[in-house]
This record gives structure tokens, sequence and C-alpha cells, in this order.
């Protein structure tokens, strides 16, 4: 499957402005990353600092914290939910990128065919006390 990329706003968890951005869907990456210079300026700043592994399996320090996202156009429904996703502080040159735990925490999941998201299919839920 090819990559794709998902229309999503991100904002601050306190409220203020937010922003339009294209973020490709990568569920090889556990986080999202965005460019810092975009998160600072909707006043999210890192919680803290972790070392990350990059895909040519070099080492590198990055700021992490927590941003409201929301994504357009998922088929099933979920217009206008804003979840608080981890959100890594990556290069101000780079781009946007949406990870596998945004895509969790919205329970969505990748349609192949047509290079989408969907909502997830519901299993059966039993509570035993």
């Amino acid at each position: 499957m090819g990559l794709f990329s998902v229309n999503v706003r991100v904002g601050a968890r306190d409220g203020g402005a937010t922003a339009p951005a294209l973020a490709v869907v990568d569920t090889g990456a556990a986080d999202s990353v965005m460019p810092a210079s975009f998160l600072e300026g909707l006043g999210i700043q890192p919680l803290y600092r972790g070392i990350y592994t990059l895909a040519d399996g070099s080492q590198r320090e990055y700021g992490r914290g927590i941003a409201l996202i929301a994504i357009d156009g998922v088929k099933g429904g979920i217009e206008g939910l804003e979840l608080p996703c981890p959100v890594v502080f990556g290069d101000d040159e780079g781009g946007y990128m949406l990870g596998a735990t945004a895509l969790e925490f919205f329970d969505v999941t990748i349609d192949p065919v047509d290079q989408r998201l969907t909502r997830r299919p519901k299993g059966t839920l039993r509570y035993h006390p």
C-alpha cells in the first residue's frame, strides 16, 4: 500500500487557535510528528524530551507533547471529534505525519483499497463483575 495523506486540524488542549495540516498516514510510526514551530505557534509546548530512532537507524532527541487533533473525512463519521494525542516536535523543514497512536485513539484503521481512514468494526464487549 502506498502512502496517503489526510486533512487534520491541530490545536492546544487548553483552547485557542487551531490550524489545518495535511498529514501523511504512517502506521509504522507510533507517534504523530509535526514541525516544532507549527506546534509552538499554536501554544503547544513539549512536556519532555525523548530519544527516537529514525527510519535510517540514527537516533535523535525530540520534544514530545500533547495536541488536540481532529481528522477530516473519516468513513463512518467522526467529524468534529477532537482528541488529545501524543505529538513529537519535529524538524521545522519536516512534514506532518499521523502515527499509529492517533489512529488507535480515534478507533480508525486504513482502507487500503480506497487509501483512506475508516472506523474500525466493533467486536463484542462483555462485562463480567
